[in-house]
């Protein structure tokens, strides 16, 4: 069994993936196929094609799940998030975040920053590219209501979920 437990400035480097977790406190279980950081945690999304475009999401805990390949799966950042990228900013209570579609989700009063926009709801769906980001979002929330509108690549949904993709 592959197990491991960090504590002070602990740094998990995940190479294949393009992760960084940094914290005071760690584990990891490649058995299990997670880690967590916790205290001061943060999590680096760095992008190959992009450099100067990494995601930075910063919480209380953050737990990286992997699939059976050791591939990244899914981020779950919990409590007093905050995310940053070049183009967006925002804060929530909890963040989930799918590696391979690029989707964050922020939870439990979010606020997006994103270009001159301000967006907050009860969930705010982020990823890329716009346009198949919200063909994805239509089909997770079913149906388009009546008086949803579309600006700056972003679904307004009766100002409870709102989804962003990027457009640039």
């Amino acid at each position: 069994r592959r197990f491991g437990e960090a504590v002070s400035n602990v740094v998990i480097h995940d190479t294949a993936n393009d992760l960084t977790c940094k914290g005071r406190y760690g584990q990891t279980d490649q058995h299990r196929r997670f880690s967590f950081v916790t205290d001061s945690a943060l999590v680096i999304k760095a992008d190959r094609e992009k450099p100067d475009d990494s995601l930075y999401m910063h919480g209380d805990t953050i737990y990286v799940y992997n699939n059976a390949d050791n591939e990244a799966e899914l981020i779950e950042v919990y409590h007093h998030v905050k995310t940053y990228r070049a183009d967006c900013q925002g804060m929530s209570d909890s963040c989930n975040y799918w590696v391979k579609d690029s989707l964050m989700v922020l939870y439990g009063d979010p606020v997006l920053w994103y270009d001159s926009l301000q967006c907050t709801a009860d969930t705010i769906f982020v990823g890329e590219p716009a346009e198949q980001l919200l063909a994805g979002a239509a089909a997770r929330l079913k149906t388009l209501q009546p008086g949803e509108k579309q600006e700056h690549g972003c679904l307004f949904r009766g100002g409870q979920t709102i989804v962003c993709g990027y457009t640039g």
